[in-house]
Formats: structure tokens, sequence, C-alpha cells
């Protein structure tokens, strides 16, 4: 068991919030070694993720006196629709606060931790309509492949116009969604 960071974008940590998430899919890494395996998995069973979004982080200020109180805490854009944010160098609150990318979340800011509980590699086109609804994109009642359609546009605006016509190799993950920092969870034994 291992524990890694796993970026998300904002619109899929709300799917994973609200329980429409509960896989993703990566590119494979191939391997050209002869005699190796042709790729390299990621992740394994039974391995902890520790999701990075966007993020601010900052104290609560005092309404009294307008000074930080308690403890550096994190605020998250996928959740945070209106954040006003107080500016100490400019002493002025912004309306749009200075979000961070989601690749320099430290872990303790993390929110949500995934749990694998299935690791396969396939072909990006392979992927049903129960994945392409596992992988959160909205359920409609208008097309049998709607699901898969929607996937398809996730991954182009993801990797590019056309990356899904390359149908890579990729790594699909199946995870069980805690809501709660990766170090306030039980390790498994």
């Amino acid at each position: 068991m291992a524990d890694k960071p796993i970026l998300f974008s904002a619109p899929m940590v709300r799917a994973l919030i609200e329980g429409r998430k509960t896989q993703t899919r990566r590119l494979a890494k191939i391997t050209t070694v002869m005699g190796a395996e042709p790729y390299r998995l990621r992740c394994a069973v039974g391995d902890r993720l520790w999701v990075r979004e966007s993020f601010v982080t900052g104290f609560d200020i005092d309404d009294q006196y307008g000074r930080p109180v308690g403890n550096r805490k994190a605020w998250y854009r996928a959740t945070e629709l209106h954040l006003t944010w107080y500016d100490p160098d400019s002493e002025s609150t912004l309306d749009n606060p200075p979000w961070k990318p989601s690749i320099h979340m430290p872990r303790w800011a993390s929110r949500l931790t995934l749990i694998v509980t299935d690791v396969r590699v396939q072909r990006l086109q392979d992927i049903t309509v129960e994945d392409a609804l596992a992988e959160g994109v909205q359920k409609t009642d208008e097309y049998l492949d709607m699901p898969r359609m929607a996937f398809r546009a996730l991954w182009d605006s993801l990797h590019g116009p056309g990356a899904w016509n390359d149908n890579p190799w990729v790594c699909a993950l199946t995870f069980d969604v805690h809501r709660r920092n990766i170090d306030q969870m039980e390790v498994a034994q």
C-alpha cells in the first residue's frame, strides 16, 4: 500500500463530492525494455490517493479587529463559489482570491482520500457506458451512448483536440471516496 497524490479539476472534484465519480483514467506509462511488462501501473489495489485541487490557504479574520484568527486553513475552488478574500498587503478585500493550481496543494490541505479497489489497463475507447458514468459525466436519457460521448469530450478537453481518436492505453482506477484528509484516515492493515 502506498500513499500518492492525484490531481483533479474542479468539476471532477464536485463529482467526487457528489458521489458521481468512482473511476478515473490516466495515461499508462509504456515501457520499451525487452522482457519487461509492456506498461507500468501507477497504482495498486489498496493504495491511498490524496486529491489535489485548486485551493487557497489563509486564516479567518476577526470581524471586530480585522486580524487573522485560528489556524491556517484551506478553501477550495470547486466548492467556494463566492469567497471574499482579505489581502493584508493592500488592506483590502478581493472578490476573486489568488487560487493556487492543484499541483501545489500540500498534503495537509487535501480534503478527499481515494482508496483504490480495482486497477485495469485498457484502450481508452474500450470504456463502457457504465464506466463513463463512474467517471462522473452527467447522466442523460437522450441517447444510449451519450455518457461515452460526454467522456470523449471531457478527455479531449483535458488532453487536447483529437486525443480520444489516438485511443491510448490507459490505467483505469476504481476507488472508494472518503471525505477526509489522508492523515486523518486509519492506516489499513
